[in-house]
């Protein structure tokens, strides 16, 4: 059976006709940790109003129900949305309209974003290691700060996805969030580093085709990041994954001032995307007021 998200598959027992035919549709377009997500949301769902047909009247009994954060709130709430206009274009259920009085919940962020520097980098990777933390992790976070690959699409790239001769990181459209294939050049101050990483891999005793495994050999799942980033915050309270993928943003930016370069290494789909992720916007203000502020007190 093939993986098409990070964790192995499992069997995905029947819940309903309806719901079934609706997470068959949806497997043709997403990964299967969406579909899980879609198929636990649903499932509550049913067996808490056991029906399979979503109403106004069973929907806000079934949210108001439900003790959660409001980013899993807005998770469930997307689902069922998604599941109840399928039940309207096959006709199941007269109407959707009710759909309109459901609102998302506003979700606030609770950590900025935050660029590291080297020693920073540097800090955080022995922490890891003089903490006794898996090795993996280690190189996970190394090469994460490095090329700014996304968290989730770091841990589905696979041993083929690395041209070694010409050294290029080949991100294929199955693993990407855009689904869309894209190149990334390791530069040649960074290959000894790659050497060392490669090593590390090939002495690793396992079939899996995975850059990143385990000590099992098993690859690295989405439970393996998070049980992890609690670890990592111990020695650093601010870190999240994201951060990495920041952080060599706005490497990339600060060093060339290329805004456009900075877009196409992040794979953003416009140079705005980019100015909003990077808050370059804010920097620039930022930076405008401190020239001023030294002329007026000059």
């Amino acid at each position: 059976m093939n993986e098409r998200g990070y964790q192995i598959q499992v069997d995905l027992k029947p819940i309903s006709p309806n719901i079934d035919s609706f997470l068959s549709l949806k497997r043709l377009n997403i990964k299967y940790t969406t579909e899980k997500k879609y198929y636990y949301n649903l499932r509550k769902f049913f067996r808490f109003t056991d029906s399979d047909i979503v109403t106004e009247t069973n929907l806000k009994e079934y949210l108001d129900s439900v003790k959660v954060s409001s980013g899993q709130y807005n998770n469930i709430l997307i689902t069922i949305k998604q599941y109840a206009k399928y039940l309207a274009n096959k006709k199941i259920i007269p109407d959707c309209s009710f759909l309109d009085s459901f609102k998302l919940k506003k979700v606030s962020i609770a950590r900025e974003k935050k660029f590291y520097s080297e020693k920073e980098i540097n800090n955080l990777l022995k922490g890891i290691l003089s903490k006794g933390l898996p090795r993996w992790l280690y190189w996970f976070i190394w090469f994460g700060f490095q090329f700014g690959i996304r968290p989730k699409e770091i841990a589905l790239l696979e041993l083929r996805d690395f041209d070694k001769k010409d050294w290029i990181i080949h991100l294929r459209a199955d693993i990407t969030k855009t689904n869309t294939e894209s190149w990334i050049v390791i530069p040649k101050p960074l290959h000894l580093k790659m050497r060392e990483l490669f090593i590390w891999r090939s002495l690793q005793e396992t079939d899996s085709a995975r850059l990143f495994v385990n000590k099992w050999g098993t690859p690295i799942t989405e439970n393996s990041l998070s049980n992890n980033l609690k670890s990592i915050r111990k020695i650093d309270p601010e870190f999240t994954y994201y951060h990495m993928r920041y952080t060599t943003g706005w490497r990339a930016y600060s060093k060339t001032g290329d805004i456009y370069f900075t877009a196409q290494l992040l794979r953003h789909k416009n140079i705005n995307q980019t100015r909003d992720y990077l808050q370059i916007q804010k920097q620039e203000i930022l930076r405008n007021l401190k020239e001023k502020m030294e002329l007026v007190y000059r």
